[in-house]
C-alpha cells in the first residue's frame, strides 16, 4: 500500500499548476492537430485548384497552337523545330524549319491561300452588292445628271481624281490585264463606264471626281469639254488594285 499523501495548500497549488498545464498541453496539441488537418484541407483544396488551372492551361495551350503561336506547344516548355504542328492540319511539321514556319507542306498552305481568296472574293462581292442597294436611289440622279450633262456623242463617262500633282482617271485597266471587274459583277474591257445602260461608277476612294465624256464610237476618244462640269461627291468606294499611286497621297479638301 502507498503511504498516505497530506494535500497541503502548497501541494493544492502545485496539483492545480499541473492539471492547467495538462489541459493547456492537451488544448495545444488539439488546437495544433486541428490546425494541421486545416493545413491538409488548403493542400487539398489548392490541389484542387492547380488541376482546374492546369487542364485550362492545355485547353489555352492546345488554342495557341491551332492559331500558329509558336511560343507554346502541347508538351510544354520551350518550342523546338519538332514541336511546331500546322495551323491548317495540326499534324507535326517535321525536319529542321525555321521558328516561323507555320504549314506541314505546300498543299496546307495552297489550300489556306485558297481559302482566304474565296473569303476575299464573297466579301467584295457582298459589299458591292451592298453598295448597289443602299445607294439606288443616288444611282438614279446621278445616271439622269450625266445624261443631262452629256452630248448626243457620249457613250460613256470616265471620273477623274486629284492625287496632287496630276488627275487620275477611273476606271483604269492595268498593262497587265485585258479587263476589268464591274461594280454589278460583270467584266468589262473598255476603260470607261457606260452609260447606256448605265454603269455605276466603282472609285477607290470617297472624294470628289472630276468628269468626262468618251465617245460612243470605237476607239473611244475623249470628248473635249465646252464647259467644265461641276465635281461630283462619290459617297462609296470599292478596292481597287493595283494603283500607281497612294490613296493616303490624295489631298484631304477633296475627299
Amino acid at each position: 500500500m502507498p503511504d498516505r499523501i497530506d494535500i497541503t495548500s502548497d501541494n493544492a497549488d502545485d496539483i492545480a499548476d499541473d492539471s492547467s498545464n495538462n489541459s493547456a498541453d492537451d488544448s495545444t496539441s488539439r488546437s495544433a492537430g486541428g490546425n494541421q488537418s486545416g493545413i491538409w484541407e488548403s493542400h487539398i483544396d489548392r490541389g484542387a485548384a492547380c488541376v482546374v488551372l492546369i487542364s485550362n492551361f492545355r485547353r489555352l495551350q492546345f488554342f495557341l497552337v491551332l492559331c500558329g503561336d509558336r511560343r507554346y506547344s502541347l508538351r510544354g516548355g520551350d518550342v523546338m523545330p519538332d514541336d511546331f504542328l500546322c495551323v491548317f492540319c495540326g499534324g507535326p511539321i517535321e525536319g529542321k524549319k525555321r521558328r516561323s514556319t507555320r504549314y506541314c507542306g505546300l498543299e496546307c498552305r495552297n489550300s489556306v491561300l485558297a481559302a482566304r481568296r474565296k473569303q476575299e472574293t464573297l466579301k467584295n462581292r457582298n459589299d458591292r452588292e451592298k453598295i448597289v442597294k443602299v445607294h439606288a436611289d443616288w444611282l438614279t440622279k446621278f445616271h439622269q445628271e450625266l445624261l443631262s450633262w452629256a452630248i448626243p456623242e457620249a457613250g460613256g463617262y470616265q471620273l477623274g481624281l486629284w492625287i496632287g500633282e496630276m488627275t487620275y482617271w477611273f476606271p483604269s485597266i492595268p498593262d497587265s490585264a485585258k479587263v476589268r471587274n464591274t461594280l454589278l459583277r460583270t467584266r468589262s474591257r473598255h476603260s470607261f463606264f457606260s452609260l447606256e445602260p448605265f454603269e455605276p461608277p466603282a472609285v477607290p476612294l470617297i472624294a470628289q471626281y472630276q468628269i468626262r465624256f468618251v465617245q460612243k464610237i470605237p476607239p473611244h476618244p475623249v470628248l473635249p469639254i465646252h464647259e467644265e462640269l461641276p465635281r461630283k461627291w462619290i459617297p462609296f468606294a470599292v478596292p481597287i488594285r493595283p494603283l500607281p499611286f497612294r490613296l493616303r497621297g490624295v489631298p484631304r479638301d477633296l475627299r
